[in-house]
C-alpha cells in the first residue's frame, strides 16, 4: 500500500513501536514482514497512526471522503495521497 520513502519509514516505525509489534505478533501471530495480510481496515488505521506520528493528517490533506466514494476505495485513494505527499517532503530535504 505505502511506496518509496513512506514504507521504508512505515516499516522502521512499526518494528520500533513495541506495544504494536508484540500485538500484532502475539495476538495475531504476524511480523512487519507480512503486516498486509491483515484486513484493509486494521492496516488503514495503524498506517493513519503513523501518518499521525509524522504530522500528516490524512483527512485534511485529502479530498476523497467527501467526494461521495465508498469508504475502502476513499481510503485507499487518501493513502495514496498523503504517500505521495511523504516522499515528496523527503525529497525536498
Amino acid at each position: 500500500m505505502l511506496k518509496g520513502q513512506a514504507r521504508k519509514d512505515f516499516e522502521k516505525w512499526l518494528n520500533e513501536n513495541k506495544e504494536l509489534r508484540d500485538f500484532l505478533n502475539l495476538k495475531c501471530g504476524l511480523t512487519t514482514q507480512n503486516f498486509n495480510v491483515l484486513p484493509f481496515s486494521m492496516q488503514y488505521g495503524v498506517i493513519v497512526d503513523w501518518f499521525d506520528s509524522v504530522d500528516i493528517d490524512v483527512d485534511k490533506n485529502t479530498v476523497y471522503f467527501s467526494e461521495g466514494w465508498d469508504k475502502p476505495r476513499a481510503r485507499q485513494k487518501a493513502i495514496e495521497q498523503v504517500n505521495k505527499i511523504y516522499n515528496e517532503r523527503y525529497e525536498s530535504k
